[in-house]
């Protein structure tokens, strides 16, 4: 029986450097960003996470996009 995948929504995350842990691991602080149209291009999150990242403080880490899909029958 196929089963059929329909894009919900994504979220945009723009991982930052919180600095060091008492053992020297890199601390990471997440900025959560929901609601993001499933459809939008990656180029298009990017650039607004860039600008976005621009803001903060500290230093980016990385960018990241998660997808929400829901499964049915």
């Amino acid at each position: 029986m196929p089963i059929n995948a329909t894009p919900v929504t994504s979220e945009m995350i723009i991982n930052l450097d919180n600095g060091l842990s008492a053992t020297g691991n890199v601390l990471v602080r997440a900025r959560r960003y929901s609601g993001v149209k499933p459809d939008a291009a990656n180029e298009d999150i990017y650039n607004i996470a860039s600008e976005m990242a621009a803001l903060q403080e500290r230093q980016v880490i990385n960018i990241q996009r998660r997808d929400i899909t829901e499964l049915s029958e």
